[in-house]
Order: C-alpha cells, then sequence, then structure tokens
C-alpha cells in the first residue's frame, strides 16, 4: 500500500520565528512494515495518508496528542473521523490491508465514529 507521510510545520526551538518543512516521503510497505512505521514516528508531530484501492486514510499525529483519522471509502461511500487510540489506529491500518469495509464502528474500540456517514446521503446524528 502506498504511504505518503509528511511532518506538520513545527517552529525551530532554537530560533522561534523560524518554521521548519521537511520533505514528504511516500513508500510502498505491507501491513506489518506499515505497523512499524506508524509506532516509530508516533513521537513525531506528523501526517500520514495511506492510498489504497478502496481507501483515502488520514492520520494526524502529535507526541502528546491523541491521533486523528479520517476515512473515506471509494467503494460504499463510508466517510468517518475520529479521536482515536494507538490500538484503534493498527486496527484501522489492518482493516484496510485487508480490504475489509467500514461501519459507524471504531475497528479495535468499538465505539462510535465522532462525525460519519453510510453514504446514504444521510447524516450521522447520535441516538438520544
Amino acid at each position: 500500500m502506498k504511504i505518503l507521510v509528511r511532518n506538520r510545520e513545527c517552529q525551530s526551538s532554537s530560533h522561534p520565528s523560524e518554521v521548519k518543512r521537511d520533505r514528504d516521503y511516500e513508500v510502498d510497505l505491507d501491513f506489518i512494515e506499515a505497523v512499524s512505521l506508524f509506532r516509530r514516528l508516533r513521537s513525531s508531530r506528523i501526517s500520514i495518508h495511506l492510498g489504497a484501492q478502496n481507501y483515502a486514510i488520514d492520520f494526524l499525529i502529535g507526541p502528546d496528542d491523541p491521533i486523528q483519522v479520517e476515512i473515506m471509502s471509494f467503494v460504499d461511500d463510508f466517510w468517518g473521523m475520529s479521536e482515536i487510540s494507538d490500538s484503534d489506529a493498527e486496527s484501522i491500518l489492518e482493516m484496510a490491508y485487508r480490504g475489509e469495509r467500514f461501519t459507524g464502528v471504531i475497528p479495535g474500540s468499538g465505539t462510535e465514529w465522532d462525525a460519519w456517514s453510510d453514504g446514504s446521503g444521510l447524516p450521522w446524528k447520535p441516538q438520544s
């Protein structure tokens, strides 16, 4: 699967007015390599974009922040976004690599997405 790693802009610690911009890196990794890369980069402030045949998945990662994820399915028009844990992120990676379909529940956690749509054209609203 193609993975694009992009460092988020951040201030230089030696010169607060200086903004560092690093290059983007694109790699083709299998599932185990992708999880390993994700774990190594967890302490960075980066975004990771996975471009799979059926999905576009974007992770926004900060060393002390919850992981933010957004998923778009090209198969069934599913869309979801949430703050997730590291183990949820690995479950999402695994589902994407297996080509499984996402639902209204975050893989690994069993909780509903903060916001999602199943492609029916109707906005999702939490149950009262």
